[in-house]
């Protein structure tokens, strides 16, 4: 905990640390797990969680957590009607200043999750406790499409159901407002972005181990957040 990442709170990026499961670290897949710099890593599990919830907080749940709130994070409330000026006996509506341009409401936004294994399930959980009313879930896998719609997304089947058209018809032809792509491969991305409406929000957090498939140009032109 003495490096500069570690003490501005990036322990993930430690210059001393190592990954587990490479040929430096063994993997965590056993009953004793040797934890470099676990002061910085490691949190004490609570009495009263059984362990059967605590495995979800491993990698699964908070990975999902994270990729939904990176989006909802962008939108708002309802906001309040235009303020109207009252003296002199008239009635008058404010011009709008840029601050009162505010962001979308969350409960009118449409939200996309590419991807229904456990982590794209979480996410929707997310996306739907904090207030999404309309989330879209795409897969090929007949099991996650049910899990996903009965914690409350509305299925879409890869090779079966035309998404792209689905979701033009849900937004009146702007696009997905968000996308929490959770694939983590370049098709699944691409599908992302021609998904998502200019100005929309595309929060990726599959494990991607290539280029992107879209141009640095494309996403200056779709104004992606």
């Amino acid at each position: 905990m003495s490096c500069w990442f570690c003490t501005h709170g990036h322990t993930n990026r430690c210059i001393h640390g190592l990954a587990f499961g490479t040929q430096a670290l063994a993997g965590g897949q056993a009953e004793y797990v040797r934890v470099p710099f676990a002061d910085g890593t490691l949190r004490a599990m609570p009495d009263s969680i059984a362990d059967e919830l605590l495995i979800m907080m491993c990698d699964i749940f908070p990975t999902g957590y994270y990729g939904a709130s990176r989006a909802i994070s962008t939108f708002s409330t309802p906001q309040h009607p235009p303020k109207h000026n009252q003296s002199n006996g008239t009635s008058k509506t404010t011009p709008r200043t840029v601050s009162e341009f505010a962001a979308q409401p969350l409960d009118e936004a449409v939200f996309v999750v590419l991807g229904c294994g456990p982590v794209g399930l979480c996410a929707i959980l997310t996306a739907k406790s904090k207030g999404v009313r309309t989330v879209y879930v795409v897969d090929s896998v007949d099991d996650r499409l049910e899990q996903a719609q009965a914690f409350g997304g509305i299925p879409l089947k890869l090779g079966r159901d035309d998404v792209p058209a689905t979701v033009l018809a849900a937004t009146n032809g702007r696009g997905a407002d968000a996308v929490v792509e959770v694939v983590g491969n370049t098709a699944a991305m691409r599908s992302a972005f021609d998904l998502l409406r200019p100005c929309g929000v595309l929060s990726s957090i599959g494990f991607h181990q290539g280029e992107l498939p879209f141009s640095a140009l494309e996403g200056y032109g779709k104004n992606l957040k």
